[in-house]
């Protein structure tokens, strides 16, 4: 059977939106349309199709502009992935092992991508380490607010749902923290075009736009997607949570690496971790060589905006192991 492994185009967005249907994932389709209209620079994807057209496997990840050591870094996180349960071999998707090289000259080596980021489940991180050279560089923490606290917010300062016409100032690009993804009007712009269900409000000091945070509202909960604020600034991260609804259903929201500061924060805007919820693993694949697993788990502090909620798929599946082995077998 021949095997084709390349950049899909818009023409194979039915052909994808099909196969991720069919694997219990009916917005994917929704998800990767998107994706192919923003393009490989701002969504590297891969699909492998076998002799007949049909589609065996999806790899798409999400780029943005992070700030990393003082320089513009590309970073992407994968955003989707597929593999047709035909593909497995001995119990393994042995095709995973292609997609993620084949990403590598396609996308890290000539689109300049200095780091890919996969959420994974705990059993695989050993696959993605030994098969894709991934590492873990953190462990994601669930936290829930069930009940807003009231937090004073001074005076000068500004909090608004961002829109286009919003009169803010937003003059340049910044990041908060040492590895952190650039947010600017254009940024602000992109997101709430590609994704108009999410809710963006930000906060301005004197006119000028200072923090941002992200949720999107649910049927049975609130999600906080993403959290920008100046490491030590209380009234500004008070200002932020002070813009989430206060409904009766909880605010949840999943981070990786927490810093001392934004847990604080967030404990003090009444969130607690739930520990009825999994943890998550964090991977990373670093193109540049400072970006080791040590430095992205001191600095780098994500959430599932950019992350995203889907799991890498299992690449390894459970095998009955029979000890000793039944007669006339090996």
């Amino acid at each position: 059977m021949a095997l084709s492994i390349r950049v899909p185009t818009v023409a194979d967005a039915a052909l994808i939106a099909e196969a991720l249907a069919a694997s219990g994932d009916p917005g994917g389709g929704l998800r990767v349309a998107t994706m192919l209209q923003a393009g490989p620079a701002r969504a590297p994807m891969l699909a492998a199709f076998d002799g007949r057209g049909r589609v065996l496997a999806v790899l798409a990840a999400r780029g943005h502009d992070y700030l990393i050591r003082g320089e513009v870094r590309r970073v992407a996180a994968v955003d989707t992935a597929f593999m047709a349960g035909h593909t497995r071999l001995g119990g393994v998707h042995s095709l995973a092992v292609d997609m993620f090289e084949v990403f590598r000259e396609q996308h890290e080596a000539t689109g300049g991508i200095s780091l890919l980021l996969a959420r994974a489940r705990d059993a695989d991180g050993w696959w993605l380490s030994r098969h894709a050279e991934f590492e873990p560089v953190g462990t994601g923490q669930v936290l829930r607010r069930h009940q807003a606290r009231t937090l004073a917010v001074p005076k000068e300062l500004v909090v608004e749902r961002w829109s286009e016409a919003s009169r803010l100032s937003w003059p340049e690009r910044w990041a908060s923290t040492t590895c952190a993804p650039l947010r600017d009007r254009g940024w602000a712009s992109g997101l709430l075009r590609d994704n108009p269900g999410l809710d963006l409000h930000v906060v301005a000091r004197g006119g000028v736009v200072v923090g941002a945070i992200v949720y999107q509202r649910r049927q049975h909960e609130c999600r906080l997607l993403d959290w920008a604020s100046p490491a030590g600034d209380w009234p500004l991260a008070a200002a932020l949570l002070q813009s989430l609804p206060v409904d009766d259903v909880p605010v949840v929201a999943t981070m990786w690496n927490l810093t001392h500061w934004t847990a604080h924060a967030l404990q003090e805007g009444g969130f607690v971790v739930d520990t009825r919820a999994g943890e998550p693993m964090l991977l990373a694949r670093a193109g540049l060589g400072f970006l080791t697993r040590h430095f992205l788990a001191e600095n780098q502090e994500e959430g599932e905006l950019r992350v995203g909620e889907n799991v890498l798929p299992p690449f390894t599946c459970g095998e009955q192991i029979v000890t000793p082995p039944p007669p006339g077998t090996r």
